[in-house]
């Protein structure tokens, strides 16, 4: 044989049968192995995941709540969502425009606090919460495209209302610090919350 030829033994008949059966082995190849992949992650993840419930101590409510009063905390901030059912019906945005009315004590606009008090007699609403000593507050009430913050910052109040981009703004008299007499106590909070 010469070195340039080749040996023919195979005909072309046979290498194409070969390369057929290599493309459809990866044809199935592919999805087989990600249907595998898939089904190892979904078996494996719940059993490397700890389903168990956390070892709490047990304690009763009013010594949860003694634990909580007895805390310094002077920086706090969190989500609260509250659900108010006092049987009233729900008035439709009516009670803003009734309070508006009644009270003179505000400036008049709708970021007068006096005002939103009233949207918090019925349905369930979400506030967001700060706070950072004693001198130094925030809630929002968050509504749905819209929303209220009432802002404690020394003796001064703000309230913004961001749907009618209205402010209010007042002062306190009464100096928290100086106050003690009129505070409730940690103690009377919990034995009432109880």
């Amino acid at each position: 044989m010469a070195p340039y030829e080749t040996d023919d033994s195979t005909d072309t008949g046979e290498l194409d049968e070969l390369r057929s059966g290599r493309r459809r082995a990866a044809r199935y190849i592919v999805p087989v192995t990600v249907v595998g992949v898939a089904a190892a992650t979904i078996g494996l993840v719940p059993a490397l995941a700890d389903s168990g419930d956390p070892n709490l101590p047990k304690i009763t409510a009013q010594q949860l709540l003694d634990k909580v009063a007895k805390s310094d905390v002077q920086h706090l901030s969190g989500t609260v969502k509250i659900s108010t059912d006092l049987g009233l019906p729900d008035l439709g945005g009516l009670e803003s425009n009734l309070m508006s009315g009644a009270t003179q004590s505000g400036d008049g606009s709708s970021a007068d606090p006096t005002a939103k008090l009233t949207e918090l007699a019925t349905g369930t609403h979400t506030l967001r919460v700060a706070a950072d000593g004693p001198d130094k507050q925030k809630v929002s009430l968050l509504e749905n495209a819209a929303e209220y913050s009432l802002i404690h910052n020394g003796k001064d109040i703000w309230g913004y209302d961001s749907q009618s981009n209205e402010v209010y703004h007042g002062t306190t008299t009464v100096d928290a610090a100086k106050d003690d007499e009129t505070r409730a106590t940690p103690k009377g909070l919990t034995d009432e919350a109880l």
